[in-house]
């Protein structure tokens, strides 16, 4: 775990490149002798005869809630169409808009420290401050539909999480409670907001757990994973808002690191990699079908840290990156054809960019001697 923390607090940063995907529906139809008229008559009809079992669906639903009584084996409720209503209304999102920004941390990485965020174009053009402070404000999440950016702000011995509109203006604190708490990280549906912290705890050594507070800061902190005696860090989301990834620190040194992926409600905890190296920082592509991290190779000063991908339960992984800088925090690209990382090459780090197929490299930020940009998150 030190190695990991030590090297947080070097660069505050985990780049989380997100965008959810507008939904489509696709149909198909297969050659039939059907006219254009009549094909627009049968798909009105469909329609109507759909609007009529939801109305049904609605009626039966309310007048069983009006008269208390449950329905009867000789009268039992509609069933919806297989796969229809459930897709309807439990995972359909409406479609968001693309800003074609990316949010990221920047600033000098001598003895001041002083990390400012920034929004710039996605080949790295017009970079535009949100944030102006001595402080370090790191780690920026977009809310899935563009509006806001949460964050963490590191103030000498004080550290919580902040929101902000993403014109930088809006500012409030989320969670400024005992403890040090990172990582925030959206649902998909923009209600709630994970966050690592040592809430319960707060002390230097003290092993972090990973928390849910609702978005607006209303109601009460929940503790998911509540682990005493290991260590949780840098949540992840599904894109279909069902599971959670994070690192898990084990072993009485905390030097066991693996990735794990638990229910949204902290139940049924799964160790994904399991590969005997230390792994971090998951991040789920777009689709929710793979994810990727980091992990290092070696041990000491000929140690290595390199991207990898793997499937969604922990098969096949694959190393992404052959570079001999040091790679941390990979983010998917909003469409899932890349992934963004930092890697430190000398006494600096920059953002990176790399086909999803390991070519195409290419540094978007080129910051220089003693300067840092990182952290990307591309809405």
């Amino acid at each position: 775990m030190g190695e990991h923390l030590s090297a947080f607090m070097r660069s505050s940063t985990s780049p989380t490149w997100r965008l959810n995907p507008q939904d489509e529906v696709r149909q198909s139809f297969d050659r039939c002798p059907f006219t254009l008229v009549s094909l627009e008559v049968a798909m009105k009809l469909s329609m109507l005869i759909l609007a009529g079992v939801a109305s049904l669906l609605v009626f039966s639903t309310v007048g069983a809630g009006l008269s208390g009584a449950p329905a009867s084996q000789d009268n039992p409720p509609l069933a919806a169409p297989p796969g229809f209503l459930p897709l309807l209304l439990n995972n359909y999102r409406p479609p968001l808009p693309a800003l074609n920004k990316i949010v990221y941390a920047s600033g000098y990485t001598d003895s001041d420290q002083r990390m400012n965020l920034y929004t710039m174009a996605p080949d790295g053009s017009n970079p535009t401050p949100l944030t102006f402070g001595s402080a370090q404000f790191v780690t920026p999440a977009w809310s899935p539909d563009g509006s806001k950016i949460a964050y963490t702000v590191i103030s000498g011995d004080q550290n919580y999480i902040q929101v902000m509109n993403a014109d930088g203006s809006g500012t409030y604190t989320l969670v400024n409670l005992p403890g040090h708490h990172f990582h925030p990280t959206w649902s998909p549906d923009g209600s709630q907001i994970a966050f690592t912290s040592d809430l319960h705890n707060p002390g230097p050594e003290t092993p972090n757990d990973i928390y849910v507070i609702n978005a607006d800061g209303s109601g009460t902190t929940l503790n998911l994973t509540n682990s005493p005696t290991v260590h949780e860090d840098h949540p992840n989301w599904s894109p279909d808002g069902m599971k959670i990834a994070y690192t898990n620190y084990s072993g009485s040194d905390y030097s066991v690191v693996e990735i794990y992926a638990m229910n949204a409600d902290g139940s049924n905890p799964v160790n994904l990699t399991n590969s005997g190296e230390p792994d971090f920082a998951p991040d789920w592509s777009p689709d929710g079908a793979r994810i990727a991290f980091y992990r290092t190779l070696g041990s000491g000063s000929s140690a290595l840290r390199q991207i990898f991908i793997m499937n969604a339960d922990g098969s096949g992984q694959t190393r992404l990156t052959f570079t001999g800088g040091q790679c941390w925090y990979p983010n998917w690209s909003p469409d899932g054809s890349q992934v963004a990382f930092q890697m430190y090459t000398t006494a600096y780090a920059d953002i990176y960019v790399i086909n999803a197929d390991g070519s195409g490299l290419v540094n978007l930020t080129n910051s220089g001697s003693s300067y840092a940009s990182v952290q990307p998150d591309w809405k």
